[in-house]
């Protein structure tokens, strides 16, 4: 028997399974089994239960456990697979899986395309082929084969009549004459697999009639089936229900919108033609009812039309109908929607009344997804901060496109503090975007076929398999990134990888280039570099055998890529590959045992790539299977496909749906399909953007069913407008939809998906019924809430003044706009000096190149905050009480970064370089110091300066970060004579003896304690002290020097001259004898020990600015300030910006301390300055 249970309800649906299950179990329980004509069916037999995907399944799953206590003895299956399986168990040779599943089948039409012969003789086919790679050609046949497998299904009896070379459309419906190729490939495929003239189902429902005939029972079919919320049922496995129908109790649960008869409405579209082509005596019998019933339910309409018809005299259950607008005093706006769908209520009959504080129907309207986001957050902690909140697993996120939208989800709702966290599940994505083995896989066969770049390479290390496959640690991944930095690796393996790419094979800058240089750099001992280039790439220093460890891993995991490469960067037999691909991942990663799960899922994929291929070309009996020859012919299992095409296919697997997603008991993101017709309370629905939502995809131009379409066939549009109407009706409280309605750029108005418009103007009808545009005007903005572009605004955080619907939950944005008032506040409130010049001097921020603004916003980064530090820390430690003068260097280089890292034992974040894929074709800036430090830790300057000009350019074009051929050269030479005169400096500086090794210490005390300052020479000269880099000096190499310059001033050697001298490559610097030293040095050791134990207010550029320009506040000012052309001012410093966070900007707040530290660090040291 046929049973139908319509309910506008899925609560309402699952309680009627429950209390079906729970009755068939006490029947059982209650049968005497003696009895000889007991039926064979009993409780310990399990219940098949047709669902439409996991979503359903799972909340079936816990619905049956709540009622009976335990989910147990329930099969859940979904309906093509159930069918196929009866077809298998009751008719002799039909296979366990449908011969035309598109999977195997795209792999035959693939062969079919690559066959010319049979191309040959259908031009418009060959038109689509034309000049298309083998992904292409592979992508239009799973477009192919979806096409055939639907026909098949929905249209069984096109099959037989192309057997026999008959056409199925008209002319006019196929003008492209795209049915001819069609038929002809469906002949060919019927050749290979031995299909039949009629579809399997149909002669298994043909079987079930005829045994009625008889009263014999077929064996093997089950005594139940309930078939639950299916919101579409292709006719053909309608009719095998209905067959079925005649042995067996087929329960079907079907969700009806509306309880009235409405099978026979039309939408205000269909009316308005056929009142202009046929007239208004065809719309004699046409009702529209429900507006929204009649344009976004017809899919819906059309299903429920073919169950009534289906049911015929059997039994229709429809009186479980629950209307909303009864299940709350006074009904919600939403409630009052979903009663007049469920009641047929003409626009004309609408009665809605909207409550204050009503907001079960909001229309968001943001700037881009992610302030959608930020947007929804807030809402969310909104109503969960209210009366009764929903728990977290009744709120469901709907976005139609997922995966696109999944990172800006985790930053938005991942990164939160723990007092605004929401826990949530991105439910339905493909295995490639969160698996990592998955991701691994597939990062790997993009790679294999590239150039190899070495970012891309990099990549590959960081990823966790792979570094916890190899052995590698945070410390050891920067420390491979320095290496490839180092080494000048750029892209390509090697120089033969690059030959077969098409392009010059040079060996320079690749990745064994790079590795070479990084073993002789193990290999080779300290100082042994020069006249090494015969050997190849320059080593770069020396490597500690410590290191070797890293390096060898290193090694092996580019060496596992190139087998990799060799394995898979060729064509092969198609049944090969999956072994060559669980070979490849087994060379880069390994299942640990805490992502087994993870990699079970990627050898599973795999597993059913390899019983796809082998389906291809395998023996498949097809629907009936026939003694004649088998064809194997261009099957696609003897042919060899490349890795792009495997690749292609792999993919799809691992991102196979599998019936959607599953609720995880937390805020569920998920895609529009995965969780449909499953109820929530709070249902929001994202990125409602006209063209997004629907999509407005086209169909196939080739796709046959589209030309003639039927009642029950899967039209993507309507498909997708009942997806819109079933989360409607599936929402029980809150319905927040939300869509980019603003430019970002320029805040035009952009449109909103036509359903969103749909729905606010069928709103607007029923709530100003008399259509006044005032009335309608104030609807629409209680409707839709306009929200700012960023979600600092200060709308946001007024809710007296501003809309509450705007309101925010961050506190870091209220109290930055708090500090902001507050700073406002003061300089208004402050005396303004008539002098313009005085105002100068008073206020800093006063600055023709910077200006008010940025001065705001300096002040606003450093006191928005809570503060980071709030005493000074205890006495200095003994340990830093004996210092080296390097260590005095290193603090005066940089004291906010001392105190953090040194003192407190923070680990700052530090700006990286970013590998770079492309060689260089210019010189560097640093490119020509590298040179020269290069060649002097080779030679000694007097040998640089007997040197030939080639030999000179044969030594420097070793180096990696040398540009190669004539540009290198060219640039090198351009450099050289300023290399040399470099060079010729240091010669005459360092032509004396060095004297003998030199050591000072110097002691003193500082707030009562003993310190101590200690330093070594051990190439002083009889001329004095010689530095030299080939650079550009600053303040920082400055004070280096000049420390140093003080202890030898402190305690000098016999007869030696106290002149510290610096050469640069632009001239330099001599730092006279100094007659104070002791005092200048127990200045430096008091203000060091002040600034470990508390921020120093003492930032060595913009004090150095102060200085030099006569103390002028301005000038200070703005060398700390940040401006367009002085982007990386001390003020933007992250160590400068924790140090001082919440006590304002430093410099003007910390003026005087300031000024006393400049003066008395640098005013000695520009007093003793002269030029070289």
């Amino acid at each position: 028997m046929l049973r139908i249970h319509f309910s506008n309800r899925f609560e309402t649906l699952s309680s009627r399974l429950v209390e079906a299950l729970r009755s068939s179990t006490e029947e059982d329980l209650a049968r005497d089994p003696t009895q000889e004509d007991a039926p064979t069916a009993s409780m310990w037999q399990e219940v098949t239960v047709v669902v439409p995907s996991a979503g359903v399944q799972r909340r079936l799953t816990l619905d049956i456990a709540q009622g009976l206590g335990i989910c147990t003895q329930v099969h859940f299956t979904y309906l093509a697979q159930w069918i196929w399986t009866l077809l298998a168990q009751n008719l002799s040779g039909v296979a366990g899986q449908s011969p035309l599943d598109a999977g195997p089948l795209s792999w035959r039409i693939l062969a079919a395309f690559e066959d010319p012969t049979w191309t040959a003789h259908h031009p418009r086919l060959a038109g689509y082929l034309a000049e298309s790679d083998a992904t292409t050609r592979l992508q239009l046949a799973e477009q192919v084969a979806q096409l055939m497998e639907a026909y098949a299904t929905f249209r069984p009896e096109w099959g037989a009549q192309w057997m026999g070379g008959k056409t199925v459309l008209k002319a006019s419906q196929d003008p492209q004459h795209d049915e001819a190729w069609q038929a002809d490939l469906w002949r060919r495929l019927s050749a290979q697999l031995g299909l039949g003239a009629e579809h399997p189902a149909r002669i298994f429902a043909r079987q079930l009639v005829n045994h009625t005939e008889t009263g014999k029972r077929p064996e093997g079919l089950p005594t139940h089936v309930h078939v639950m919320a299916l919101p579409s049922m292709p006719p053909l496995h309608l009719e095998v229900l209905q067959a079925l129908a005649l042995w067996m109790d087929v329960e079907v649960y079907a969700l009806n919108p509306c309880q009235e008869y409405w099978f026979d409405v039309v939408d205000t579209r269909r009316l308005a033609w056929l009142a202009t082509h046929k007239g208004q005596t065809a719309l004699r019998h046409m009702e529209v009812g429900h507006p929204l019933l009649a344009a976004w339910g017809q899919q819906t309409q059309a299903q429920l039309s073919l169950l009534v018809q289906a049911c015929g005299d059997q039994v229709l259950d429809d009186a479980q109908f629950v209307d909303p607008a009864l299940e709350a005093t006074p009904p919600t706006l939403l409630a009052q929607l979903q009663s007049s769908i469920l009641n047929w209520v003409a626009p004309e009959d609408f009665n809605f009344q909207w409550q204050p504080g009503d907001r079960s129907i909001e229309v968001h309207v943001c700037h881009s997804l992610v302030r959608e986001l930020e947007v929804l957050h807030d809402r969310l902690l909104d109503v969960f901060s209210r009366p009764h909140p929903p728990a977290l697993d009744e709120v469901a996120v709907v976005l139609p496109d997922l995966a696109a939208a999944a990172p800006w989800i985790d930053a938005v709702f991942g990164a939160c503090p723990a007092e605004r966290y929401i826990p949530y599940t991105i439910t339905g994505l493909g295995r490639s975007q969160v698996n990592p083995y998955a991701q691994l896989l597939m990062q790997v066969l993009d790679f294999l076929p590239s150039r190899w770049t070495v970012s891309d390479l990099f990549a590959l290390a960081q990823r966790e398999p792979v570094s916890r496959h190899f052995g590698w640690s945070s410390e050891d991944l920067e420390r491979i990134r320095s290496w490839l930095q180092d080494t000048g690796t750029h892209w390509g393996l090697n120089a033969d990888h690059r030959h077969q790419l098409g392009l010059p094979s040079d060996a320079r800058h690749t990745i064994d280039s790079g590795l070479e240089s990084l073993f002789l750099q193990l290999a080779l001992p300290q100082d042994s570099t020069a006249g090494l280039t015969e050997l190849g790439p320059w080593p770069l220093g020396h490597m500690p055998t410590s290191e070797a460890t890293t390096l060898g891993a290193w090694w092996s995991f580019v060496n596992a890529l190139s087998q990799s490469r060799d394995s898979l960067c060729r064509h092969r037999p198609a049944q090969e590959w999956p072994g060559a691909l669980r070979e490849t991942l087994s060379r880069l990663a390994d299942g640990a045992h805490r992502d087994l799960e993870s990699w079970a899922e990627v050898q599973q994929a795999l597993d059913g790539l390899d019983r796809e291929l082998k389906a291809a070309g395998g023996t498949a009996e097809g629907l009936i299977s026939h003694s004649g020859a088998h064809s194997e012919a261009h099957s696609g299992a003897n042919s060899e496909w490349p890795l792009e095409v495997i690749s292609h296919r792999l993919r799809q697997w691992l991102d196979e749906p599998a019936r959607g997603g599953v609720p995880q008991g937390t805020v569920t993101f998920t895609s529009m399909s995965s969780l449909r017709n499953l109820p929530f309370k709070v249902v929001c629905i994202l990125h409602l953007n006209d063209g997004v939502f629907p999509t407005g995809a086209p169909v196939a131009e080739f796709d046959l069913l589209a030309r003639a379409p039927q009642p029950g066939d899967r039209q993507r549009r309507l498909d997708e407008r009942n997806l819109f109407l079933d989360a409607l009706l599936a929402t029980r409280e809150t319905l927040h939809l939300s869509y980019t309605g603003r430019h970002v750029r320029d805040n035009t108005e952009l449109p909103a998906s036509v359903l969103v418009s749909e729905l606010t103007e069928l709103l607007e009808t029923a709530l100003a019924p008399t259509g006044e545009s005032r009335a309608r005007a104030a609807v629409r903005s209680r409707l839709l809430v306009e929200h700012p572009l960023q979600a600092f605004s200060e709308s946001a955080f007024s809710p007296q003044t501003g809309d509450p619907r705007l309101q925010s939950f961050r506190s870091d944005y209220a109290q930055a706009l708090q500090a902001r008032e507050g700073l406002r506040g003061q300089q208004h409130n402050a005396p303004v000096p008539a002098d313009p010049e005085q105002r100068r001097m008073d206020d800093p921020a006063i600055e023709d190149s910077t200006g008010t603004d940025d001065a705001e916003t300096a002040a606003l980064s450093f006191g928005e905050s809570a503060k980071f530090f709030i005493q000074p820390l205890p006495d200095v430690p003994a340990q830093w009480r004996q210092l080296h003068v390097h260590q005095l260097s290193a603090f005066f280089r940089h004291p906010a970064r001392f105190y953090l890292e040194q003192r407190l034992g923070l680990q700052l974040p530090r700006r990286h370089v970013d590998l770079q894929d492309e060689e260089p074709l210019t010189s560097q800036r640093r490119l020509p110091t590298r040179w020269a430090q290069l060649l002097l830790e080779a030679y000694s300057p007097a040998q640089l300066l007997n040197m030939a000009d080639t030999a000179l350019v044969e030594r420097v074009m070793a180096e990696p970060m040398t540009p190669s051929g004539p540009l290198g050269t060219a640039a090198f030479l351009q450099e050289l004579p300023a290399l040399r005169a470099f060079v010729r400096s240091m010669a005459d500086f360092t032509a004396q003896p060095c004297l003998t090794t030199h050591d000072v210490t110097w002691s003193t005390e500082v707030d009562g304690h003993p310190w101590a300052l200690q330093s070594h020479w051990d190439d002083l000269r009889q001329s004095g002290w010689t530095r030299w880099r080939y650079d550009d000096f600053g303040v920082i190499d400055k004070l280096e020097a000049w420390w140093h310059h003080l202890m030898l001033c402190a305690s000098p050697p016999p007869g030696m001259d106290l002149h510290t001298r610096w050469i640069g490559r632009e001239g330099g610097f001599v730092l006279q004898p100094c007659a104070t030293p002791h005092i200048h040095l127990q200045f430096a050791l008091e203000v060091m020990a002040q600034g470990l134990r508390e921020p120093l207010p003492f930032f060595p550029k913009s004090a150095w600015a102060y200085v030099q320009a006569g103390h002028q506040r301005g000038a200070a000012q703005k060398e700390w300030q940040a401006s367009p052309h002085h982007r990386f001012a001390e003020s933007q410093d992250v160590a400068c910006q924790w140090a001082w966070r919440g006590h304002g900007d430093p410099l003007p707040t910390h003026w005087t301390a300031f000024d006393r530290l400049a003066r008395g660090l640098l005013g000695p040291l520009l007093e003793h300055l002269t030029p070289l």
